[in-house]
């Protein structure tokens, strides 16, 4: 039985000890995965409210994050709009978008 799983995987720019972007992704039970993304080169905002730009600071929050759904065959689930990927999701989205993934 599958009791799903999380990972963190932390980018640093080439040559740098300093993250660009990290990853989390959340494989639910039912085997649908969802990637969540922030930081530079990823459609997320920081604590400000503003683009990540170059480098994520040990205390930078996300507060908009860019994010990613598989289904248990490894296929890319669209969205509403069509698209498989979907740029500066507020957080109490994401949570509303989490429960949708681990329910289906």
């Amino acid at each position: 039985m599958n009791s799903g799983h999380i990972r963190i995987r932390h980018t640093p720019p080439q040559g740098k000890a300093r993250p660009e972007h990290n990853q989390i992704v959340i494989e639910c039970p039912n085997g649908y995965e969802i990637s969540i993304v922030y930081g530079a080169l990823a459609y997320s905002s920081n604590r400000n409210g503003e683009r990540f730009t170059n480098t994520i600071g040990e205390t930078d929050h996300a507060s908009a994050v860019e994010i990613a759904i598989t289904n248990p065959k490894g296929d890319a689930v669209p969205f509403k709009d069509g698209e498989t990927v979907k740029g500066f999701v507020p957080i109490t989205e994401l949570f509303t978008i989490l429960n949708w993934v681990s329910t289906r």
